[in-house]
């Protein structure tokens, strides 16, 4: 499946929750070549633009040796230096610095980046530029608790983003054993199946405002088994809930390499088990004992070989399958996906 850097760009953005924010830190979304590249691309800008508001600053306990008196004294050592009868001392204050944990880990990314055997020359060169702006910031051996610690710091969505698409580079490459370069690997089937099934979910979020989002999660209903027994039933989450006035629209988005299944007869059939399970989502939506509704369940997948429309009455209720096609300008990836929602 061929997805264009820049609609990538933008599922990450609706799944990271952060578009109000991405437009502004990403300079050109439709000129890199690779994820890769867009992602430097998009380090440079951010922190360019950091640079000019100034960067975060926080902090830090510094001990050092200073005439005459500074914060706390440290008198073990002081003594043990010998340096009282000079008017010096050492002591422990605290000092304002940009050698945060989060511009860490952005200038530690950078550098990274700058290890790839396929980076492109330019951005190599505006890498290499802004890594020498960063000078006074420590490089670290990342690792995941890094990333968690930043983000409850709580640095605001710019540096939010930044922080995650660090994280994204730091989940992604790995060194090659040949000359110790760094190579970047794809996105996982799973990932990209997350990925589809988040961005679905924030954008019907974000751009309905005639729709209110309602409950995703919710239980069995109809059901007659004794409460131990009740309790091994999967709890029912659908991805995707909608609702204006009397009407609700469950969506459930699936990712596949083939958006039909093949039958032993050499046919494409729907996909049985997501067929079920959207059914299952609608008539329980039904049965929760809520005013009368009209509820339609949508199956949506991203488009491979053929689009998709189907529609279906399944026991009176309204069931569809389409597909979007992720290849498409993004314009007419939002048009698609607005469309289907009743008018």
């Amino acid at each position: 499946m061929n997805i264009p850097i820049a609609n990538i760009y933008y599922l990450l953005l609706y799944a990271w929750d952060f578009l109000d924010v991405g437009d502004a830190v990403a300079a050109d979304v439709a000129g890199p070549t690779t994820l890769m590249d867009l992602f430097a691309r998009v380090l440079i800008h951010g922190m360019d633009d950091q640079l000019r508001r100034g960067l975060r600053r926080e902090y830090a306990t510094q001990s050092e040796q200073v005439a005459g008196l500074r914060g706390r004294i440290d008198f073990g050592e002081s003594v043990k230096a010998l340096v009282l009868p000079q008017g010096r001392t050492f002591c422990r204050f605290d000092d304002l610095n940009h050698d945060t944990l989060s511009n860490q880990i952005v200038r530690t990314t950078i550098l990274r980046l700058l290890r790839r055997a396929d980076l492109d020359e330019g951005l190599a060169a505006q890498l290499s530029g802004l890594d020498r702006r960063l000078r006074s910031i420590g490089e670290i051996p990342l690792n995941s608790d890094h990333f968690h610690s930043a983000m409850l710091q709580r640095s605001g969505p710019r540096y939010a983003l930044l922080l995650r698409i660090c994280r994204f580079i730091f989940d992604h490459m790995f060194p090659d054993q040949r000359d110790g370069s760094l190579k970047f690997s794809d996105f996982s089937d799973t990932e990209l199946e997350r990925l589809f099934e988040a961005f679905v979910r924030n954008f019907y979020r974000r751009e309905c405002r005639d729709w209110y989002e309602g409950d995703r999660h919710f239980n069995w209903h109809d059901v007659e088994a004794s409460d131990e027994d009740l309790a091994f039933l999967p709890r029912l989450e659908t991805d995707v809930t909608l609702c204006r006035d009397s009407r609700v629209v469950v969506i459930d988005a699936k990712f596949y390499g083939q958006s039909l299944a093949e039958n032993r007869f050499g046919g494409n059939r729907v996909r049985s088990d997501n067929l079920n399970q959207l059914y299952i989502y609608v008539v329980n939506m039904l049965r929760r004992g809520d005013p009368l509704r009209d509820v339609e369940g949508i199956l949506l997948y991203p488009t491979v070989d053929r689009t998709l429309d189907l529609e279906y009455r399944v026991h009176g209720q309204r069931i569809r399958v389409c597909t979007v096609d992720l290849n498409c300008p993004w314009p007419e990836v939002r048009r698609r996906l607005m469309g289907l929602l009743p008018a």
